[in-house]
């Protein structure tokens, strides 16, 4: 038996000692780690490995953002590429593990989203008290396509619905080509803070996504931005996601220069 054989073959079974309770192996090449039941990560151990390569990496997890499986996967192969000639997936499980509160995050979401669902189930809202104020701001032309931004403070689901039924009252929001969204409002459960975000593209396909990165680089918290778009007649390419960034910023910075 070559060295590179035995070493995984020692590898995988200390693996699975220490990690058994979320740890499965296959054959004599390959190691599966499960992740609170939301990612896995599959480590398939070639030949060569570790004395000439690292391990082949497949991380899966549907209710997981890319921005979080690009961020596993980035670590993943630096710890490989730093301790290349040595069995790593000791490190590498640990280094995953000082980043599960990312995935505890989105279980929370999920949990808190389906419990906000079934309370809306039980419940019928009232969208004419309480609606939050909300801030609309300058209109930006190009080639007859109309660009508005509109903002308000939120902390949770029947405030986000508020504002978006709220903005539909004006018959010329509702006729808008698209009115894309995206939101972050922290809760509470168990003592511990979480962040809520999500995102509705209402068509334009990668509006939505492309506001909600800029909430989480403003570190913006307990907020819902809508985008309002009045297509008109001629295609921008490009530009158009330039223009809903450009309005998604400025309507945020309008926020939060009134709420210093």
């Amino acid at each position: 038996m070559d060295e590179d054989k035995e070493l995984r073959k020692m590898e995988i079974e200390s693996i699975g000692a220490i990690y058994s309770d979320i740890v499965t192996t296959e054959n004599d090449n390959r190691i599966i780690l499960n992740l609170l039941d939301m990612c896995t990560i599959q480590f398939d151990l070639p030949e060569g490995y570790p004395s000439k390569c690292i391990p082949n990496i497949t991380i899966s997890g549907p209710s997981l953002s890319r921005d979080i499986k690009d961020h596993f996967n980035q670590k993943l192969l630096f710890i490989c590429n730093s301790n290349k000639g040595n069995p790593v997936i000791y490190e590498c499980i640990e280094g995953i593990k000082d980043d599960i509160s990312m995935i505890e995050n989105t279980k929370m979401m999920l949990e808190v989203s389906d419990q906000d669902v079934k309370e809306q189930k039980k419940q019928k809202i009232d969208f004419h008290v309480d609606i939050p104020d909300i801030i609309s701001g300058n209109i930006l032309t190009d080639r007859k396509s109309i660009f508005q931004g509109h903002i308000a403070k939120v902390n949770d689901m029947n405030d986000i619905n508020k504002v978006l039924w709220q903005l539909k009252q004006n018959k010329k929001i509702e006729q808008a080509t698209h009115n894309m969204y995206a939101y972050r409002y922290n809760f509470t459960k168990n003592g511990k803070v979480y962040v809520a975000h999500d995102c509705d593209d209402d068509g334009e396909t990668g509006a939505g996504p492309k506001m909600a990165q800029i909430l989480a680089l403003m570190n913006c918290e307990n907020i819902l931005v809508v985008v309002s778009r009045w297509y008109g007649g001629i295609k921008l390419g490009p530009d158009r996601f330039r223009h809903i960034c450009n309005v998604t910023r400025d309507i945020i910075n309008e926020y939060l220069s009134n709420n210093k």
